[in-house]
Formats: C-alpha cells, sequence, structure tokens
C-alpha cells in the first residue's frame, strides 16, 4: 500500500520547527506511517511539490512560503498551517515585534492561513483565537515531545547546595527582573549557603557577582541549549509567566524541560501551565506576586519529599505521555487527513514553482530592500551587525 507523503517547510529550521513538527514527524516516518521530507522554504524544489500529498507550512509569514502554499493548493495538496505562537499579537518588549508589525507579513500571514485546509496548534487557546482565519476552521491541538528525554546527568545529592534554575531566551530578562528580583534577594538572606541560583540564557540585572547566583549565556543552536541544559542538574526549576493573551498562548516548554531533567518545577497559576500542571503532584502553581513565589520555592527547599514526588511524577508523565513516539500517534489521531489525502498525480514538469534565490540571507536583504527603499541599508547594516555578535 502507498504510504502519504508528507512534506514541511518553513524559511529556516528553527526550535519551534524541530520540536512540534520535524521530531514527531520522523517518528510517525519510523513507524512506518509516512514517508516525510523536511525542507527549508528556499530549498523546495518543483519536484518536491510534485512529490508531496501533505504540505505543512510552519509559521508561514514570507512571500516565497505564499508561492509555494498557493502551487500546492492548486495541485490538490492537503494544506495544514502550524502555529505555536500568537504571532499576529507580539508584544512590543519582543525582539521580533518590527517583524510581526509589518503589514506585509501580517497580510501574508493571513493568506498562507486561508488557503490552508487545517490549523495545526500545540495550544487551545490559538485555535480559538486563530480557526476563523483558516477557510474550514478545523483545528488540530498536538503535544510537542519533551526533547530532553535520555541521557541526563545523574546527581548524588551530598552537602552541595540545592541548585534553582531558569532557561529561557533572552526575551525573558525584563519580567524576570520584574518578577524575580526580591525573590532571588530575599531567599539568598533566609538560606543563605543553602541553595544556589543559575540563570541559563535570560540575564536579568541580580548579583551574579554572588557565589550562589549564577549566568550561564544562552545558547543560539538548539541541541547546543539542550545539551548545556541537560548539565544542569537543578533540583528546582522556575517558570514565572506574566498573565497576558500572549503569553497564554504559549506552550508549556518548561514542564517538558525541567520534567526531563528531574528538576521540580515552580510555574505561574496562568495558562498554558495550568493545562498540565496538578499542583503538589506533579509540580506548584504559583500565583505571580513575590509573596507567593518565596513561600513556593521555600516548600520546595524545605520539603525534600516533595520535591522528590514531583520530579518523579514530571518525569514519569513525560515519559508515559511526551515521547516523539506517543506525539506521533497524537497525530495520527487528531490530524487523520494526513493519513488518508492523496493528492492528484502530477509531472514535475507541470509544477510552476519558479525561484532563483536560494539563499535565505540574500532572500532576507532583498526583501528587507524591497520593503524599506534607502531606509535598508542601516537595518541591513544592524542586523549584520547583531548576527556578527552572536557569533562571537
Amino acid at each position: 500500500m502507498m504510504k502519504p507523503k508528507v512534506l514541511a517547510f518553513c524559511i529556516r529550521e528553527t526550535p519551534s520547527a524541530l520540536v512540534g513538527v520535524i521530531t514527531p514527524l520522523k517518528a510517525l516516518e519510523g513507524s512506518g506511517d509516512v514517508e516525510f521530507r523536511f525542507k527549508e522554504s528556499l530549498q523546495i524544489e518543483n519536484q518536491d511539490l510534485a512529490w508531496a500529498d501533505t504540505v505543512i507550512c510552519i509559521r508561514g509569514s514570507e512571500s516565497v512560503d505564499v508561492q509555494i502554499i498557493v502551487e500546492s493548493k492548486r495541485l490538490g495538496k492537503y494544506i495544514i498551517y502550524f502555529l505555536d505562537d500568537d504571532l499576529l499579537h507580539i508584544p512590543k518588549s519582543s525582539a521580533s515585534f518590527l517583524y510581526y508589525n509589518n503589514s506585509e507579513i501580517r497580510s501574508q500571514m493571513m493568506k498562507l492561513m486561508a488557503s490552508s485546509d487545517m490549523l495545526w496548534t500545540t495550544n487551545s487557546n490559538i485555535a480559538r483565537k486563530y480557526e476563523t482565519f483558516v477557510k474550514t476552521s478545523k483545528t488540530a491541538i498536538v503535544n510537542a515531545p519533551a526533547m530532553l528525554l535520555g541521557n541526563v546527568k545523574e546527581r548524588v545529592r551530598g552537602t552541595e547546595k540545592i541548585r534553582i534554575g531558569f532557561a529561557g531566551s533572552i526575551d525573558h530578562s525584563p519580567y524576570l527582573q520584574q518578577q524575580m528580583s526580591i525573590v532571588v534577594e530575599k531567599l539568598l538572606q533566609v538560606y543563605s549557603g543553602k541553595i544556589q541560583f543559575e540563570f541559563f540564557g535570560a540575564s536579568p540585572k541580580f548579583n551574579f557577582e554572588n557565589d550562589s547566583c549564577y549566568y550561564i549565556p544562552y545558547e543560539n543552536n538548539h541541541d547546543s541549549y539542550r545539551e548545556k541544559l541537560k548539565e544542569r542538574a537543578w533540583d528546582i526549576g522556575l517558570a514565572p509567566l506574566p498573565e497576558t493573551e500572549f503569553h497564554a498562548c504559549k506552550y508549556f516548554n518548561k514542564f517538558l524541560e525541567y520534567g526531563a531533567i528531574e528538576a521540580a518545577g515552580i510555574y505561574s497559576n496562568v495558562d498554558p501551565y495550568r493545562f498540565v500542571i496538578r499542583h503538589n503532584t506533579n509540580g506548584l502553581l504559583i500565583n505571580n506576586d513575590p509573596d507567593s513565589w518565596i513561600k513556593g520555592i521555600s516548600k520546595l527547599i524545605e520539603d525534600e519529599e516533595l520535591r522528590n514526588k514531583i520530579k518523579r511524577n514530571a518525569f514519569e508523565q513525560l515519559n508515559s505521555a511526551f515521547t516523539s513516539e506517543h506525539i506521533a500517534i497524537e497525530i495520527k489521531q487528531c490530524i487523520p487527513q494526513m493519513m488518508t489525502h492523496i493528492a492528484p498525480t502530477v509531472k514535475v514538469s507541470s509544477v510552476k514553482l519558479k525561484r532563483k534565490i536560494k539563499s535565505v540571507l540574500i532572500y532576507k536583504a532583498i526583501m528587507v530592500i524591497k520593503n524599506n527603499g534607502l531606509r535598508a541599508i542601516p537595518i541591513i547594516a544592524r542586523k549584520s551587525w547583531s548576527r556578527i555578535n552572536k557569533k562571537w
């Protein structure tokens, strides 16, 4: 029997693409259910579209993405738009605000969703907000796998300090500074010599010269990020999150990360953590005020039995429901069209996808020039300098 052929693409491979789509679909291919290909948007050839039955656009927003989907639709492919973030409502404080607030980018996103047969997301709040943009209003809510499971550093409890950590991008720094500054200062006073804080990625303006408070620079490479997080050997993981409509559309990645490295997680009592955390069982849910955070962290510092219970339950839950293989089964159940749709057979010569640019950097530069004219020069210079600094 012919296996359905699934093609997924985005402008470049990102953690969202890798975790939400590529990894579980590779697992689905491994189980013999589909044939799967992933390509970056600019690398897609006519033969890829001729080959595919289902085409998945991952967080698409560029004109090249629109070209691919319009042509795929003409060829009778089943079109899925994957979205794991509220991209139409990015806050001004985010580094990506200017990009997603661009009228052309927003228009292209809307066109992509309108051309899709289904919206695939990881969050019911996104499904509710975005389902009307998809012409069929069909949505599939599928979890993402816990990518850190396996090969986590073993730690033997001795007389060393209890390690309390946070992992996340630099975008989290302002909120951590606002929410956790008093908390960290107070706890270091109360438990002096007994605890140690580590902030991996985000860099709030805490006293990192203190021998009980450390900063670890962010890793832009997702594999490097995962490996460094596996090495942390934290006892407690922190996941403060603002209560806003935008943040309610996030995924509970921190639960997947902390559970996999066997850290007892403390989470803001907000969506999306309310979707998965059972208080005092697989984590703590804490109100967003300093006193509540101080009490919650103190509880896990002092109650080793509860700390170990939460670690154990979270780890077992991930292994029973959040492996790549389990998520592949979810995909089969939630997106049956991917398993059944067979597109009309077409010759490669009949596919009308014509592009000459295959470099993401060149493509991006051309789009900036097209949208900004002479103003593009300082924009390109600034982005190039930022990229060089990141490599250093």
